[in-house]
C-alpha cells in the first residue's frame, strides 16, 4: 500500500494537491494557535510604574501565521479543480 502511494499509482495528482493542502493547513493552524498562546513579557517603566506587554508578532508577508491555514485550503482547492482532467 505504501509503495502504491509513493509511486503515485494509488492517488492522482489532483488528490495529492488537495491532501497536501489540507495537511499543510492542519500543521499551520496548530503552529499558529501555539504561537498565539505564547505569553508576552511584561515590562514596567521604573519612573511612571506603567506596565507594557511585549508580544512577539508572528507573520509571513504581513499575514499572521494563523490565517495561512485557510489560504492553504483555498489554494489546494483551486489547484485541485483548475487542472484539466484527462
Amino acid at each position: 500500500m505504501l509503495g502504491a502511494v509513493l509511486t503515485g499509482k494509488l492517488f492522482s495528482d489532483h488528490v495529492a494537491f488537495l491532501g497536501g493542502a489540507f495537511f499543510t493547513a492542519v500543521i499551520t493552524l496548530a503552529w499558529g494557535l501555539k504561537l498565539r498562546r505564547t505569553p508576552g513579557r511584561l515590562l514596567v517603566d521604573p519612573q511612571t510604574g506603567q506596565q507594557v506587554e511585549l508580544k512577539r508578532r508572528d507573520a509571513f508577508m504581513f499575514i499572521p501565521v494563523l490565517y495561512w491555514a485557510p489560504i492553504a485550503v483555498v489554494l489546494g482547492l483551486v489547484l485541485h479543480f483548475s487542472h484539466t482532467r484527462p
